[in-house]
């Protein structure tokens, strides 16, 4: 049954609760749900890279709001450095592509 519950990064999705008592698997909703909904949990706060090296999948349609990007102080400074790249505009929409959110593909 607990296979049957999806994650899902976004917490207004989130309606299960897992217990166990006695020697029971419980699992109670915190809201109402139609039959025949998907039910979610969260399994943490997780990044699409986490999520696809532990759980093996990554959750499609929208951004998940785990991402981050990391780069170092040195990028960033490099990034923004006058260079051969002409004007302001230029090196602001360098910075700016560089930051872009990467999105994976169904595909």
């Amino acid at each position: 049954l607990f296979d049957l519950i999806n994650h899902s990064s976004w917490s207004e999705e989130h309606c299960v609760q897992l217990d166990v008592e006695a020697e029971d698997f419980v699992v109670r909703c915190s809201k109402d749900v139609a039959i025949g909904s998907e039910l979610f949990k969260s399994y943490g706060e997780h990044s699409d890279a986490e999520l696809l090296r532990t759980y093996g999948f990554v959750e499609m349609g929208r951004s998940n709001p785990n991402n981050v990007l990391v780069a170092t102080q040195q990028e960033l400074l490099e990034a923004c450095r006058p260079s051969s790249i002409g004007n302001e505009a230029e090196r602001l929409a360098r910075v700016q592509n560089l930051l872009k959110p990467v999105t994976l593909s169904g595909k």
